[in-house]
């Protein structure tokens, strides 16, 4: 079972372990992918973007194979009205277990780069 993240401030909890074990030091996946000098702004990244963790744990609880064409076009419309809409689902096109996993993606790069890669999206221009 994993613990809080290590980074301090961190509310994510931890989903990787330097021990083979399960034991030693958790960190969030977004950290994971950061280098420790720049923790703390990723951190504070997290933290402004809170509600988007929120949507995507919302998302999660629903269950990945449960999510309806309904569930995926509200949070989309949620995602779309704060200036996100390169991660909103793209309809039938994309199939909704695709689009989670690409909002999850696209949401670390969010804040771990400070913008959604492959988009113009910043989190300069990303409503907090």
């Amino acid at each position: 079972m994993s613990a809080s993240c290590i980074a301090r401030g961190c509310p994510l909890r931890g989903s990787a372990s330097n021990s083979t074990r399960g034991g030693g030091r958790w960190v969030c996946s977004a950290h994971r992918r950061a280098q420790p000098w720049t923790w703390p702004a990723v951190t504070a990244r997290i933290r402004t973007h809170g509600w988007l963790f929120d949507l995507l744990g919302r998302c999660y609880e629903i269950g990945i194979m449960e999510l309806s064409a309904d569930d995926g076009l509200r949070v989309s419309a949620a995602l779309t009205d704060r200036g996100l809409p390169s991660l909103a689902w793209r309809g039938h096109d994309e199939p909704l277990q695709e689009w989670v996993r690409r909002f999850e993606g696209s949401l670390i790069d969010l804040v771990v780069h400070g913008r959604v890669i492959g988009s113009t999206t910043s989190v300069s221009r990303a409503a907090a």
